[in-house]
């Protein structure tokens, strides 16, 4: 496996992290658990049965995140500025 084909990998990871964040918010301030009136009371678990399996993901994202913000300062790549919103948004 090439590096580019690594680094590519691991963004392709990076992407799936923000999409499983932004459906952890959404159900996090939108979804109430048994009906009530207090938004946010729930823990958000996104698409695994259990929260702490999602914040097991979210700091595995934190972690490529901070991985790949610090080669693209050392090494110079063809990584877009909507792809480095995505890791900072992560």
């Amino acid at each position: 496996m090439k590096q580019s084909d690594k680094y590519q990998l691991l963004i392709l990871i990076l992407i799936a992290i923000a999409l499983e964040s932004s459906l952890g918010l959404i159900q996090y301030f939108f979804f109430e658990e048994g009906g009530g009136d207090k938004v946010g009371v729930n823990r958000p678990h996104g698409v695994f049965l259990q929260p702490n399996v999602m914040a097991s993901f979210m700091a595995t994202g934190l972690a490529i995140a901070l991985f790949i913000s610090t080669k693209l300062t050392l090494v110079k790549s063809r990584i877009t500025t909507p792809l480095k919103e995505i890791i900072y948004f992560t």
